[in-house]
């Protein structure tokens, strides 16, 4: 593993956590700078709601036979055959967020 990855990684323990970052730099002795240091070069959001890093969610689109119309939310079908349904008001961090955290 890459120091990159290995980094990456902390990072997402970090935020699948809930920790505040104090908190988890301490249980895992790295220092808050530190933390910082490796969110900032992930190109990581400092915003106090821990919105994720900027990444990229690969997604399949695929055409319906039955086209689903729908105005007021974004519509994702899994593979396992849930249907999520996104408002169209959620900014673009949340959506990014929710997606991150659901995937």
């Amino acid at each position: 593993m890459t120091r990159k990855e290995l980094r990456a990684n902390i990072i997402d323990e970090f935020y699948k956590s809930g920790l505040s970052k104090i908190n988890f730099c301490k249980l895992n002795k790295i220092s808050k700078a530190t933390l910082y240091n490796w969110m900032s070069a992930a190109g990581c959001n400092f915003k106090k709601n821990n919105i994720p890093c900027k990444t990229f969610i690969p997604i399949e689109v695929k055409q319906e036979k039955t086209p689903v119309v729908s105005t007021d939310n974004i519509i994702i079908k899994t593979s396992q055959g849930h249907t999520i349904k996104i408002p169209l008001s959620f900014s673009s961090e949340k959506i990014s967020c929710f997606l991150k955290a659901f995937l």
